[in-house]
């Protein structure tokens, strides 16, 4: 008689292998950096705005926020991100804002992934590109409209990236670009890199075809996708006119000047995945022996000078370099033989090693998901200086009128103080303002010429000013028989004109640690 019994086989032995629990863990990481609940300042202009448009179901496209730029024509070009953001808050408050945050960002994880298993399966080179293209989206990965643009320009380079294997779902782009449009200004860009992208499949064709290539099924296809997904960008409220806009906000200097998103790269270690991720694209280029196509030229290297001259744009490169870089170091590597035994064993080191990860991907969730965040169904605003007490002090003595602040102010003002309160300028910039009234804002802010400044505020005409602690108008505005300080704040003073009407008696508003959205 046999009493032979077949060992059993461990069920969960396809799951718990090395290269499944590398995926975790980049995953792990992608969710914690994709979490940070951290408020910026267009957040609470973009809720306005949202809430606005829902409640009357309009667009707005005429100045009502502001008393410098009344009713000045408004280009919204995020009109549909803002209803979404105001219609999740409204009926989820700030979780729901979280949540889609959260899911837009593990959705562009995933699509980052596709894009890097495309080219390569290599265990070293995935965590390598994946981490490097995530920490450089993190940071611009905020409570705001351009996080649907890295998720559609992700989408856009997985479909360059597979077009000779699947290019039976290039169809979807023409739609793609009909959301993308009424969501955020960087649609530009991603019609920009289809166009080069077309040029480069045209050259591909024109070498396999010859002169006859513009005839073939493919190439007119392909033609016909690009240019419909041109046409469809005139859908949306502005028609042409949103064109001239983005044109003339992105040949703007005043904003590389004054704000940081818009200055040229500079080594600030912040910056420092985007160059380290440039240097890596160039030397795969240089040391794989693959020959190099105008693709993997065209549309990184075009990318590359989008962040080089600009910060805000440093992780589009990542996005459309992540395809490229993954295909050459994975050929380098394969040609090495490194990182490709990914087989499930059962040594010590083995073992190990799996549970180094799993504690690892457990450790992450735990940072961003866990009881060890103060609460997790809120945003905070602790990130930059908010000027929290000193709104609060206008809304609880109700206090309205004209109001000069700082730029970076004016959209959580705008929030907390609108109708009651009109701001003299916001973070929307050009989207709203004209350009004399710009410098005239930069130079209250940072000018040392007094004289200047106080011209600033005869011309405007403001009832009360916010002005920021190491302004040097501080002293003058203290010394002056013209204006009072009635709140000094935590970031900002609140002066007024002597002859505007105030209550009998101020009350100062609740001082706390930190505020939340919640």
């Amino acid at each position: 008689m046999n009493n032979y019994k077949e060992p059993k086989k461990n069920p969960f032995a396809g799951i718990f292998t090395i290269k499944n629990l590398i995926t975790g863990v980049l995953f792990a990481v992608a969710l914690k950096l994709f979490s940070s609940r951290t408020a910026d300042y267009d957040l609470f202009g973009h809720l306005k705005t949202g809430e606005m448009l829902l409640n009357d179901f309009g667009l707005l496209k005429k100045e009502i926020f502001s008393f410098t730029a009344s009713d000045a024509y408004v280009v919204n070009h995020e009109w549909l991100s803002q209803m979404l953001l105001a219609y999740l808050h409204k009926l989820f408050g700030a979780t729901g804002l979280i949540v889609m945050k959260i899911s837009v960002g593990m959705a562009s994880a995933f699509t980052l992934y596709r894009i890097i298993t495309s080219k390569t399966k290599n265990i070293i080179v995935l965590p390598l590109v994946f981490l490097l293209a995530v920490q450089a989206l993190s940071r611009g990965f905020l409570f705001r409209p351009q996080i649907f643009s890295y998720l559609y320009l992700l989408i856009l380079a997985y479909l360059f990236a597979t077009y000779d294997e699947k290019g039976k779902y290039f169809y979807i782009v023409p739609g793609i670009f009909l959301f993308w449009v009424n969501m955020h200004g960087a649609f530009v860009a991603g019609l920009a890199f289809l166009f080069l992208f077309l040029v480069s499949k045209t050259v591909d064709f024109y070498k396999v075809s010859g002169k006859g290539f513009y005839k073939s099924k493919e190439f007119l296809t392909l033609a016909a996708i690009c240019f419909l997904s041109l046409m469809i960008t005139l859908l949306n409220p502005y028609g042409i006119k949103l064109y001239s806009y983005i044109a003339y906000e992105m040949s703007l200097g005043i904003s590389r000047q004054y704000i940081t998103e818009w200055q040229p790269f500079t080594f600030a270690m912040r910056e420092m995945p985007f160059f380290i991720t440039l240097i890596i694209y160039i030397a795969s280029l240089i040391f794989s022996k693959e020959r190099v196509t105008l693709k993997d030229l065209l549309i990184p290297m075009s990318a590359a000078a989008l962040g080089l001259t600009s910060v805000r744009h440093t992780p589009i490169f990542a996005i459309m370099a992540a395809g490229v870089i993954s295909d050459r170091l994975g050929y380098i590597a394969d040609t090495l033989r490194v990182g490709n035994n990914a087989q499930d064993t059962y040594s010590p080191a083995e073992r190990y090693t799996k549970i180094f990860l799993t504690l690892v991907i457990v450790l992450f969730l735990y940072i961003s998901t866990g009881p060890g965040l103060p609460d997790k169904r809120a945003i905070y605003l602790e990130g930059d200086p908010y000027p929290v007490d000193t709104v609060n002090f206008i809304r609880v003595n109700g206090l309205k009128g004209k109001l000069w602040l700082p730029h970076n102010y004016g959209m959580y003002a705008i929030y907390y103080l609108y109708p009651d309160t009109k701001v003299s300028i916001d973070g929307r910039w050009a989207t709203v303002y004209p350009k004399e009234l710009m410098q005239d804002a930069m130079d209250f802010s940072f000018s040392d010429d007094i004289k200047k400044k106080f011209r600033i505020l005869q011309k405007y005409r403001p009832q009360m000013l916010m002005v920021e602690h190491d302004n040097n108008i501080n002293d003058w505005l203290l010394k002056s028989n013209i204006f009072r300080l009635i709140y000094r704040g935590k970031v900002v003073n609140l002066y007024t004109w002597k002859n505007y009407e105030l209550p009998k008696t101020l009350t100062a508003p609740k001082q706390e640690e930190y505020y939340s959205l919640k």
